[in-house]
Order: C-alpha cells, then sequence, then structure tokens
C-alpha cells in the first residue's frame, strides 16, 4: 500500500513540477494545472449541477430547493424535544462563489471557502420541547 501511495504522490510531483516546462516554458502552466485550481474550478462546475441535478449518479435538483415535510427529534443537553418543518424552500444555491479552495495532498487537507451572495429561505415550523430541562419550549409560524 505505501508503494502505491509513493507512485501516486510522485506523480502528481511531476506533473505539478514539470507542466510549466512542456507549453514553451511558461511558468503560468504551473499554477493553472496545479490540483488546487483543478479543485477549485470542480466546485464552480457543480453550480450547474445544483441547477439541473444528475440522474445518471443520483443527484437530484437542489436549486431550487424543496422538502414537504422534515420532522427531527433532538435530544441533547442543551434542548429535548421536536422540531418540524414543513415546505421548506431555499433558493439561490447555486449562486455560491469560491473564494478559496485549497488542496493539499501531503496533509490530505481541504480548505473551501464559500460566499453565497443571494439565499433565500421560507418555511412553517413547529417546535415543542424543554431547553436545558427546564424550560419549555413551543412553537409554530412561518419563517
Amino acid at each position: 500500500m505505501k508503494i502505491v501511495v509513493f507512485l501516486f504522490l510522485s506523480a502528481v510531483v511531476c506533473e505539478l513540477t514539470y507542466a510549466a516546462y512542456l507549453d514553451d516554458f511558461r511558468v503560468t502552466d504551473l499554477a493553472i494545472r496545479s490540483i488546487s485550481d483543478k479543485f477549485k474550478k470542480a466546485l464552480e462546475n457543480l453550480k450547474e449541477i445544483i441547477k439541473s441535478g444528475n440522474a445518471t449518479i443520483g443527484i437530484p435538483i437542489l436549486d431550487p430547493f424543496y422538502l414537504a415535510h422534515k420532522e427531527i427529534n433532538a435530544v441533547n443537553n442543551i434542548f429535548t424535544g421536536t422540531i418540524a418543518v414543513a415546505n421548506f424552500n431555499f433558493d439561490g444555491l447555486s449562486t455560491y462563489i469560491v473564494r478559496n479552495a485549497d488542496f493539499k495532498i501531503a496533509k490530505w487537507n481541504i480548505t473551501v471557502d464559500f460566499l453565497w451572495p443571494n439565499v433565500k429561505g421560507k418555511t412553517a415550523y413547529d417546535v415543542q420541547g424543554h431547553a436545558l430541562d427546564k424550560i419549555l419550549v413551543y412553537g409554530s409560524g412561518d419563517l
């Protein structure tokens, strides 16, 4: 297994090191071919899948996102009870901007910075439970 990882990392290092010299010795090609840039481009391309879905791999249309009904039973130190939402709508999930996408193979570290400039949501909710095992929490309405 260590040999496979070593060979994979060697191939990646060679690709990144010598990519700049393959096309007329342009150093800018190294940045274009870097893994982080490819990762960022893949995240940008994901916008189209969020808008239209992909039946082949089983991804539904996520923008706009709709959920008819969801009930969550929460049990923890802070809140114990039931939270229900109905007609949950989110619009604008595919309008994100990838401000930073950094993928480091050596450390298996991924850092992503998204910005959603215009996300709108609407839902009906119902909450029944207790906070800190003492305070009665209840209510329903629209958000």
